[in-house]
């Protein structure tokens, strides 16, 4: 992205706030996690499109290309069974809480009683 340190174009031009980042591919596209409905994503991924490549002729010409080619990116991989089934098992290891150590109840020792 070009060097302008107060350009965000993520927020900017897709309303992502730099809280919801690392971006997967369906906040990218602007659709429901996990969405699986191919007509929705390619609708989604030509709305974007749209809107990005009316910012193609301004200041921020390359950041305009590079989001573009995230969103083709994203279309491809979400629009192909396989690729969106690797992605969504990727997607849902990295969302999910990192494993807890099992908790291990302490060992108490009976003193013997002999009669």
């Amino acid at each position: 992205m070009e060097s302008d340190s107060n350009f965000d174009p993520y927020y900017q031009w897709l309303g992502i706030p730099p809280s919801e980042r690392p971006i997967n591919h369906y906040r990218l596209l602007g659709v429901e996690l996990f969405e699986d409905n191919g007509d929705v994503i390619a609708h989604a991924a030509d709305r974007q499109m749209s809107h990005l490549k009316s910012f193609s002729a301004g200041p921020h010409a390359s950041d305009s290309q590079q989001l573009l080619n995230k969103l083709a990116k994203a279309r491809l991989c979400l629009l192909k069974a396989e690729a969106t089934t690797a992605y969504a098992q990727q997607l849902h290891a990295t969302l999910a809480p990192p494993p807890q150590e099992p908790l291990i109840p302490p060992v108490f020792s009976v003193p013997s009683v002999t009669p």
